[in-house]
C-alpha cells in the first residue's frame, strides 16, 4: 500500500508525513535500515520545527532503533535520550518506555551496565498499564541484551518469559519488529535447555522465512547451528556455513548490521575451534573482533579475545574511538570532521550553535588538540575508515 506514494516536495504535509512515518516503520521492520532512517528523519525534522510532538517523539524512537541496528549507536543513544528528556518534560508517558528502552542496548552492549539499568528502570516505571504490549516488548529485550552482555543467561530467560507467554500476537511474533526470538533461544541453549530453544527457532524461522528477513534469519541459524552442534557438531558446522552466505550479504548491505555479523562470527569462531579448525576459527574471530572493537563492545570484544588467545592467536591491538568522549560528543566530533561548519552541525542535529562549540570544545580538551585537522586525524587513526561525509554540502 504504501509503496507508490510519491515523495513530498518540500515541507511534508500532516497526510504526508503520516505515510513516510509508515513506510520508515514497515522499512525498518523489513530491515531496510538506510530507506528507514531516510523516512523517519524527515518526519523527526519537520516535526521538531513545527510539531506535532507525538510525531516527533515516536519518530526518534525507531530513527534510534535504526540507528542501533545499524551500529550507529552515538546516534542512537543521542536521539533516544534528547527524546526521552522531551516526553519527560511534556509528560507524554507513551513515548519514554521505548525511548528508554533502546537507549539501554547500546550501553548494555558496551557494558556501561549502570546507564543501561538506569535507562530499563525509567522505562518499567513510565510504563502506565499490563496491556501496553509494544513498550513492554521493547523493555524486557533491553533487560534481556543486559542480563546476556553480563553473561547472565538465566536472567535474559526471565526477562522474556512474558513476551515469549503472549508470542501469539502479530507485533509479538514478528521477528522484525523485535528479533527477541534469537536472544531468547541462545539463552535457553546457554542453560542446556535445548527442546524449548529449538522451538522457539522454528516457529521464529518460519515467520521470518515468509518475510525473507534476512537478519532474522541469520540470527536464527546463528543459534540453530548452536544447538544442533550441542549433539552433531559436523552438522552444525553445515548449518553455519550456509547461514554464512546470507552474513556475507548482511555485510555487504547499506546498514552493515555489524553487530548481527560479529555476533555469527564470534559463533562461528567458536565452533570451528572445536572442529579443530583453528586457522579458520582465527579468521572469523578477528572479524568479529575487529566489528565489536570498532563498536566499542567491550564485553564481546573481550570474549572473542579470550577465544583468540586460547588458540594462540591474539588478535591486533583493539581500536575504539577515543572513549573519554560522551555520545553527544563523539556524534558532533563526527560531523565536524565529516567537513560540517558548526552552523551546518548545528542544522543537522537540531541543537544552538552554541551548543556545538560548547560540546567541541569539550572534545579539543579531552583528546588534547587545537584544532579541526588535528582532530579529524585523530579520530580516522581510532576508528575503522575515514569519518564519513554526509550528503550536506560544505563550506571551507
Amino acid at each position: 500500500l504504501l509503496s507508490g506514494i510519491p515523495e513530498p516536495n518540500g515541507a511534508p504535509t500532516p497526510a504526508e508525513l503520516d505515510q513516510l512515518f509508515g513506510r520508515g516503520v514497515l522499512r525498518l521492520w523489513h530491515g531496510e535500515l538506510a530507506a528507514a532512517r531516510d523516512d523517519l528523519s524527515r518526519v523527526a525534522r519537520a516535526t521538531r520545527r513545527r510539531g506535532p510532538i507525538h510525531s516527533q517523539l515516536y519518530a526518534a524512537q525507531y530513527l534510534a532503533d535504526a540507528a542501533y541496528h545499524a551500529g550507529r549507536w552515538d546516534e542512537a543513544i543521542v536521539t533516544a535520550e534528547d527524546g526521552a528528556a522531551i516526553a519527560r518534560d511534556l509528560g507524554n508517558v507513551w513515548a519514554l518506555p521505548m525511548l528508554h528502552a533502546v537507549a539501554s542496548y547500546p550501553h548494555a552492549q558496551r557494558g556501561n551496565f549502570a546507564a543501561a539499568a538506569a535507562h530499563l528502570d525509567q522505562a518499567e516505571a513510565a510504563i502506565a498499564t499490563d496491556v501496553d504490549i509494544p513498550n513492554r516488548l521493547w523493555t524486557a529485550l533491553g533487560r534481556a541484551r543486559l542480563a546476556t552482555a553480563r553473561w547472565n543467561f538465566s536472567g535474559a530467560i526471565a526477562a522474556l518469559e512474558a513476551i515469549a507467554a503472549i508470542g501469539h500476537l502479530d507485533g509479538v511474533r514478528e521477528p522484525g519488529v523485535q528479533s527477541w526470538q534469537p536472544v531468547f533461544a541462545a539463552a535457553l541453549i546457554d542453560v542446556g535447555n535445548l527442546e524449548r530453544a529449538s522451538a522457539v527457532i522454528d516457529t521464529a524461522a518460519a515467520v521470518a522465512r515468509t518475510r525473507g528477513h534476512l537478519c532474522a534469519m541469520v540470527a536464527l541459524e546463528r543459534e540453530r547451528a548452536r544447538l544442533v552442534a550441542e549433539n552433531d557438531l559436523e552438522q552444525g558446522l553445515e548449518i553455519a556455513a550456509k547461514a554464512a552466505e546470507n552474513v556475507a550479504v548482511l555485510a555487504g548491505s547499506p546498514s552493515g548490521r555489524p553487530f548481527d555479523v560479529a555476533s555469527f562470527e564470534l559463533v562461528h569462531g567458536r565452533l570451528l575451534i572445536r572442529a579443530g579448525r583453528q586457522d579458520d576459527a582465527a579468521t572469523a574471530l578477528r572479524r568479529a573482533q575487529e566489528l565489536f572493537s570498532g563498536l566499542g563492545a567491550m564485553p564481546w570484544e573481550a570474549a572473542t579475545s579470550a577465544e583468540l588467545d586460547r588458540i594462540g592467536a591474539a588478535g591486533a591491538a583493539a581500536r575504539h574511538a577515543p572513549g573519554q568522549l560522551t555520545a553527544h560528543e563523539r556524534r558532533v566530533a563526527r560531523l565536524v570532521a565529516s567537513g560540517m561548519t558548526n552552523k551546518q552541525v548545528a542544522a543537522e542535529l537540531i541543537i544552538s550553535t552554541r551548543t556545538v562549540g560548547y560540546h567541541l570544545e569539550n572534545v579539543y580538551v579531552k583528546l588534547g588538540v587545537h584544532s579541526r585537522v588535528q582532530m579529524t586525524n585523530l579520530l580516522n587513526e581510532h576508528l575503522d575508515g575515514p569519518v564519513e561525509a554526509t550528503g550536506v554540502s560544505r563550506t571551507k
